[in-house]
C-alpha cells in the first residue's frame, strides 16, 4: 500500500548514471509518549527500508529504546517471516483477467519484467501484489533496504537485551486488507502508481526528509495527497488499523517502544490521537 506509455518504458528501463542517495546523514524521526496509570508507550514513526548509514536513533530513541521492557511492531518476527510466502499464495488464488487486459499491453510486457516476473505469472497474479512488487522494485533501485530499515535494527537490539518483539496483527489479517479491495480498484492503483514513473521517487525523498526531520505536518500532508488518489484505501489500509491497534494499546502494561510507519502516527485518525481519546496524555517528543 503507491502515463503514457513512452515514457513509462523509459522510466522502468532506466538510465545509467547512478542518482544521488535518497537519504543520507542524521535523522530524527517523530515521536511520542502516550501515558496513563503507570503504561508508558513510546510511539515511534518507522520507515520499513532506509539507505544505509542513515543515523536515526538520536538521544530521544535511545532513551526509549533504553526505557522500555518490549518492542511491538506492526508484525512480530515470526508474522514478518511468513508474510512473503503468503503473500505469493494470496496473489494467485483467484482468477484475473490477463495483465495486458488490465494495464495495456506494453506497461504489462515491461512492469513484468522491471519486477523480475515471466508474463505468464503475472497474468496470473492479482493487482495489488504486482503494486506492492512494484514499490518494492523501485525502492531496491534507490538504495533501499530492508535490512537497514527501523524495525530490523530494533528488533535485533531487543533480541540481544533479551527483551521481547510482539506484533500488532497477524500477517494474514494485513495481506487480506489488500486482497479483500475490489479488483477494479487493484487494477486501478496499479495504473496510477506506473504512471508515477519518475514522480515516484520525488515522493519517496520528500517523505524521507519529512520523516528524517521529524515533521509530522508535513508526513501528513504528504501522506493524504497520496491517498487521495486511492480513497478506497484509507479504510481498510490506515483508519481500520489504527483503531484495532489503539484498542489493543489500550489493554496494554508496562512500557512499551511501538514502532509503525509514520503514516499511523499523523491526521485525524492517528495512534496518538486515538489513545489520547482514550485516556491517555501523549507527548511529543
Amino acid at each position: 500500500m503507491r502515463g503514457a506509455l513512452a515514457p513509462l518504458i523509459a522510466l522502468l528501463i532506466g538510465g545509467c548514471s547512478a542518482p544521488p542517495p535518497i537519504l543520507s546523514g542524521d535523522a530524527h524521526p517523530p515521536l511520542w509518549l502516550a501515558e496513563r496509570d503507570g503504561t508508558r508507550i513510546y510511539l515511534l514513526g518507522s520507515v520499513h527500508a532506509l539507505p544505509a548509514g542513515v543515523a536515526w536513533q538520536d538521544a530521544r530513541v535511545a532513551a526509549a529504546i533504553a526505557a522500555s521492557d518490549r518492542l511491538v511492531l506492526e508484525l512480530a518476527p515470526a508474522e514478518l517471516a511468513a508474510a512473503a510466502p503468503l503473500a505469493n499464495r494470496m496473489a494467485t488464488d483467484e482468477p484475473v483477467p490477463p495483465l495486458s487486459a488490465r494495464i495495456g499491453s506494453a506497461a504489462a510486457a515491461h512492469l513484468a519484467d522491471y519486477v523480475g516476473m515471466d508474463e505468464d505469472d503475472a497474468d496470473q497474479t492479482e493487482s495489488w501484489s504486482l503494486a506492492l512488487r512494484l514499490g518494492n522494485a523501485r525502492a531496491a533501485s534507490w538504495g533501499l533496504n530492508p535490512a537497514y530499515g527501523v524495525e530490523t535494527s530494533l528488533s535485533a537490539r531487543f533480541a540481544a537485551a533479551g527483551k521481547p518483539v510482539e506484533g500488532l496483527e497477524r500477517a494474514v489479517d494485513q495481506l487480506r486488507a489488500f486482497d479483500d479491495i475490489d479488483p477494479a480498484l487493484q487494477a486501478r492503483g496499479l495504473s496510477l502508481s506506473i504512471a508515477d514513473g519518475g514522480d515516484a521517487r520525488a515522493k519517496a525523498a520528500a517523505l524521507l526528509r519529512a520523516w528524517a526531520a521529524g515533521d509530522a505536518e508535513s508526513i501528513a500532508r504528504l501522506a493524504d495527497a497520496e491517498l487521495a488518489r486511492t480513497p478506497w484505501l484509507v479504510e481498510p489500509l490506515v483508519t481500520a488499523r489504527n483503531r484495532a491497534w489503539a484498542q489493543r494499546l489500550g489493554n496494554a502494561h508496562g512500557r512499551l517502544l511501538v514502532a509503525v510507519g509514520s503514516g499511523h502516527l499523523v491526521g485525524p485518525n492517528a495512534l496518538p490521537t486515538l489513545l489520547a481519546g482514550a485516556g491517555f496524555r501523549v507527548t511529543r517528543l
